[in-house]
Formats: structure tokens, sequence, C-alpha cells
């Protein structure tokens, strides 16, 4: 619901997804792959509560992608496009502190991925949908 929130302030509109969609042990994305059954619903779905040997369901170690990339890349871009156009991001704050803590690192200072580094750092709204519907920048 943060990234949400950030997008609804910057006037992007995103995908919405059914809540239980988010309790299986496959992400979202799946249903992009796989689709959705005839009553709208994930055709592909592993419980939490059972288990599941399926490939692609998750990290299974400090070291995966999930904790490595997308929290001090994509948790921080979120984070800090909350801070530019004043989105509170507790959850995904509380992401980036637990996933730097367990790698005892701050991914808050230890990265480089900033909107800066983007070349979006300086953007307002109007720029930032410019640039993210055409890929143009307005000067």
């Amino acid at each position: 619901m943060e990234e949400k929130a950030i997008a609804d302030t910057i006037g992007i509109e995103l995908p919405m997804y059914e809540y239980e969609m988010f309790f299986s042990c496959r992400t979202i994305l799946t249903q992009e792959y796989m689709g959705l059954d005839e009553n709208g619903k994930d055709n592909v779905v592993f419980p939490l509560d059972k288990p599941c040997n399926e490939g692609n369901t998750g990290s299974n170690t400090i070291d995966h992608r999930y904790f490595t990339e997308d929290i001090p890349v994509g948790c921080k871009i979120y984070h800090d496009l909350g801070v530019k156009y004043g989105v509170p991001t507790p959850i995904i704050d509380s992401m980036i502190i637990l996933g730097g803590a367990m790698h005892e690192k701050s991914f808050f200072e230890e990265t480089k991925y900033n909107l800066e580094y983007l070349g979006i750092g300086n953007l307002d709204k109007e720029q930032m949908l410019k640039y993210l519907y055409t890929g143009e920048l307005l000067e």
C-alpha cells in the first residue's frame, strides 16, 4: 500500500491485486505469467501454511537477491520517492533496516542507488510522469 500511495501521489496508475493473492509462496507476478482463472483469481497458489517444493518460491538464504538487490535497490528507491513526495514508508523502511541488520550494514547508507544515481532526483511530478511514460526528460 505504501508503493500505491507513492504512485497515487505522483499520478501513476498501478495494477491492483486481490489481498489474498499476497499470501502464496509465489509472488503476485505469477499471475502475470500464468494468468487468472475464470473467477479472476490467481491460477497458481501455494499457500504459505502448506509445504511447497515448487521452484521460484522465494528466498531460502539471506544471500538471495531478494535481500541483496530488492532491498538496497528497490526498497531504497521507494523510500527515497516517499521522502521526495511526502509519503511515509514505515513498512518499506523496516524492510531496509531488517535486511541491512541481517547483512550487518545500513542499506540506507551503504548503497549507491538513490534518485540522483538514477538521474531523477531533481524531477517534479510533471517531469517524473513524462519520464516514466515516455522516457524523455523535460529540461
